[in-house]
């Protein structure tokens, strides 16, 4: 007891010196003032008072001529509202404004097909039922497998209509570990461990149950694949075909869907259904029966070995099998992971390089045209510096593998901005125009800072497209009033505007391929009768009583036209009996819609003229004409940008689009009134970029809090003016979890994010007191614990004091770079230590070889363990 308290009053001593050390470095940091009035304030920049900070901002603005600061905004429109300074119009507000409004609308397709695809599902789980027992074991083995892969899919979207399986156990624990969402864990089904937690749901499926069960059933049936390795489950993926061939609409259905994935994200990595059929008809004939014959069988395997096999490994496989993966996992998959440029090259760079940090956005960004990605990859380690070669080698096949889809298209538009022919990186110095105009310098757009600043721009975008797709990718305002400013710029991209507003035309089209971006019409009449209802009883009389009804209002604010044809007909005339005033009428005929409209939902009821228009609109998704706006948006910012470079002056119309863009983005990212004052909602989102079975690891790439970006730029006639926008931050980092999106938030509201990427210090000014609070904080967040030399882990002990070790009471004799080894991952419990690190802390680099010698200690060290060698 006496030696707890001890420790105890220890950590708490830390703790205040700690504090102490704060208060002294905070006491000591030199003191931030605004600079005195004219102090490095060059009188040619029109609106350099409005620069916040002090000398060193306004000396960096000198400098470079653009400074990026760090005052974090919730959202990236928020600087061009919160102005009043004429808006510099980024790529990167632009982009924004599309993920959001792109992610919309995928959600509402994604929903409608959440509630169509399981028809299928229960179509096929029924055809199988159908299949008479198999006479033998093996083909019996294959049947249960095929009923019970499908079982899963359905009690994960809530479906528990089939009961009478051999495997009922097997798959009920399946459905436990993937709702459960935990970790590494043998497969019940399949054998051979599964990362459940890929199963835990991201981006855009957390917003709700239906979503959330949608993107469990999604993963399950495009991870969990019958191999051609395997006989039982190339028997189970032979009942699946041919019950999908004897029920054709459930295969349409599945098609139609898998046609609109292939279409927004790319080709299937794996074997898909039509082409086990082809193989089937080529081994057994068209007329084969149910279950085939050895012979047959043997011939089916035989053509299936022939076909492609998968480029990307997304299976938990152990070390020695990594390099087989492509027979090792070919397969069958019902929904098929996507095969993109980015997995490509990170599956070719992990083959290639062996001794290999975790994957990098700057491995991405690199191959796209990005030499400065390059430049700074390199500096991370040896290995990151191999990689970095290595990318060179494969920029052909990563170019390649970008045609065809929406994903690979956006990917290509956005190595657009590393193009040094483009006026985003060259300027148009020298270019006549109208007095009073803005000019691009080369001075700033071709300096490597504004290179490193379009790098963060980039790799934003690409994480943006992981966060929108990461369910398919196979892995690995109450306004300010300001007075009028100086006319605003947009960016020199006009290509680049342009070419999002084609991607925007292009992600329309092929969801009106699909069948158009849907909402469930009769989810939506329900939400409206209430709030109609309470409309016809005058009930509605306080802000409070409106905020009851939100969702409603969510629903009928954008069929406002149809829902007022409804309410207010034309006037009776004078001829009508008994007229009544207008409010009256209004609430009468408010109360008829609704005893209409529930009529139609429980009877069935047909609706005529205003009223099934207004259904029809309800069924509508707005996303769709916010997306059409938004191409419109894009259409003209790339029409001023391309005026601007040729030195025109904004005519009026042009000149008030830009002054209203900040207001114009919010409301088309969701935000009415002043409610983009919240400090609740912001903007950043974390993508999965690929995992590691060996450590258990997660790489994972995030936006965060938008920064401020202030540039001069010279004025055709004399003088320069200072503009200011909105510019992206990107993060990257290892997890032993997929990070949800609400958690990242919660730490981007809370301040508490890791810090920026090194290079982009370049660009980004930092105060010396923003720098200080933020090392000392970062070391403030390292967890205090309290200090023991006896750390436990199921069976395994070890004390560190003494250098021993013991795996249920008996001891374990290791090396003294084993021990390290465990020692240093024993000294963070509950953390992710990376590769170099642990090389840094266990190997003595002189004496125990390089960093690549590590996998063979750790090797080496779990075989020791025996069973306790799986928590290394």
């Amino acid at each position: 007891m006496d030696h707890t308290i001890s420790r105890r009053r220890g950590c708490v001593v830390a703790r205040r010196a700690r504090l102490a050390l704060y208060a002294t470095l905070l006491l000591a940091a030199p003191a931030l003032r605004p600079a005195a009035p004219g102090e490095s304030a060059p009188t040619d920049i029109r609106g350099l008072d409005k620069l916040p900070g002090g000398k060193r901002e306004r000396d960096a603005l000198l400098e470079r001529g653009f400074v990026v600061l760090p005052r974090f905004q919730t959202q990236i429109f928020t600087p061009y509202i919160t102005t009043d300074l004429p808006p510099y119009i980024t790529v990167d507000s632009a982009w924004h404004t599309y993920q959001v409004v792109m992610e919309e609308a995928l959600a509402d397709i994604e929903g409608t097909w959440s509630q169509r695809l399981p028809t299928g599902l229960r179509t096929v789980a029924t055809e199988l039922a159908s299949v008479p027992r198999p006479p033998d074991a093996t083909s019996a083995a294959g049947l249960d497998l095929a009923r019970a892969h499908v079982a899963v899919a359905l009690r994960l979207l809530g479906d528990a209509a089939e009961s009478d399986l051999a495997l009922a156990a097997e798959v009920a624990s399946e459905v436990r570990l993937v709702e459960g969402g935990e970790g590494l864990a043998a497969s019940p089904l399949f054998g051979g461990n599964e990362s459940y937690a890929l199963y835990a749901p991201r981006g855009i499926y957390a917003g709700g149950p239906r979503l959330q069960a949608w993107f469990r059933c999604v993963t399950w049936l495009g991870r969990r694949g019958l191999r051609v390795a395997d006989e039982r489950e190339t028997r189970a993926a032979l009942y699946l075909v041919q019950a999908l061939r004897r029920r054709p609409e459930a295969h349409e259905l599945l098609a139609s869907y898998a046609t609109l994935i292939d279409t927004l994200v790319g080709p299937p990595d794996d074997l898909t259904v039509a082409e086990y059929a082809s193989a089937l008809d080529e081994a057994a004939g068209p007329d084969v029966q149910a279950h085939l014959t050895s012979e047959q069988l043997s011939a089916f395997r035989t053509k299936l070995k022939g076909l492609r096999a998968p480029e990307i490994n997304a299976a938990m496989l152990p070390p020695d099998e990594w390099a087989a993966f492509r027979e090792a996992t070919k397969g069958l998959r019902l929904l098929p992971a996507r095969r993109t440029a980015d997995a490509w090259l990170f599956q070719q760079l992990d083959e290639r390089v062996r001794e290999t940090p975790c994957p990098s956005g700057l491995e991405v960004a690199q191959a796209l045209g990005s030499t400065q990605a390059g430049r700074h990859r390199a500096h991370v380690s040896s290995c990151a510096k191999q990689r970095s070669e290595t990318v060179e080698a494969l920029r052909e096949g990563f170019r390649e593998r970008l045609e065809g889809n929406e994903y690979g298209a956006t990917l290509r538009l956005t190595g657009s901005l590393f193009d040094s022919e483009a006026a985003l990186l060259r300027g148009n110095e020298g270019t006549p125009g109208e007095d009073g105009t803005p000019w691009f310098p080369a001075s700033i757009l071709a300096s490597p800072r504004w290179h490193d600043r379009l790098l963060t721009t980039a790799l934003a975008s690409w994480t943006g497209l992981r966060h929108a797709y990461g369910l398919h990718v196979k892995a690995d305002a109450a306004y300010l009033g300001l007075a009028r400013v100086a006319p605003g710029v947009v960016e020199p991209a006009p290509a680049w505007f342009g070419g999002l507003a084609e991607r925007v035309h292009a992600w329309i089209a092929a969801a009106d391929r699909a069948g158009g971006i849907q909402l469930d019409a009769r989810a939506q009449v329900t939400k409206a009768i209430p709030f109609l209802e309470a409309v016809s009883t005058d009930e509605l009389q306080s802000p409070s009583d409106f905020e009851r009804f939100a969702d409603a209002l969510d629903v009928l604010r954008p069929v406002g036209a149809e829902l007022q044809r409804v309410l207010q007909p034309d006037d009776p005339g004078p001829d009508a009996e008994a007229p009544v005033g207008e409010r009256e009428r209004e609430l009468a005929a408010a109360g008829a819609l609704a005893g209409r409209l529930r009529a139609w939902l429980e009877t069935g009821a047909e609706l005529q003229g205003p009223d099934a228009e207004l259904v029809t609109a309800l069924g509508r998704s707005p996303s769709r004409s916010v997306l059409e706006q938004l191409a419109a948006l894009l259409q003209d910012l790339a029409r001023i940008s391309d005026h601007q470079l040729r030195g025109q002056g904004l005519a009026e119309r042009d000149r008030e689009l830009l002054e209203e863009y900040g207001k114009t983005i919010a409301r088309m990212s969701g935000f009415h009134g002043n409610s983009w004052l919240s400090p609740d909602r912001q903007m950043g989102y974390v993508a999965l970029i690929s995992t590691s079975p060996q450590s258990g690891t997660f790489r994972e790439a995030a936006v965060g809090a938008a920064a401020d970006l202030y540039i001069a730029l010279p004025l055709r006639g004399g003088g320069r003016q200072l503009y200011r926008g909105g510019v992206n931050t990107w993060y990257e980092w290892d997890a032993q979890r997929p990070t949800p999106d609400a958690e990242w938030t919660d730490r981007l509201r809370a301040r508490r994010v890791p810090p920026l990427p090194a290079w982009t210090a370049s660009y980004v000014v930092q105060t010396p007191l923003d720098e200080l609070i933020a090392r000392v904080t970062a070391r403030l967040r390292r967890p205090t614990m309290e200090r023991t030399d006896a750390v436990r882990v199921g069976a395994l002990a070890l004390d560190l004091s003494k250098r021993s070790v013991e795996v249920d009471g008996a001891p374990v004799e290791l090396t003294p770079v084993e021990w390290n080894i465990l020692a240093s991952l024993a000294r963070r419990p509950g953390y992710a230590v990376t590769r170099d690190a642990l090389a840094e802390q266990a190997l003595d680099h002189e004496r125990d070889g390089a960093a690549r010698t590590l996998d063979v200690h750790i090797s080496r060290l779990r075989k020791k363990l025996g069973a306790a060698g799986k928590q290394v």
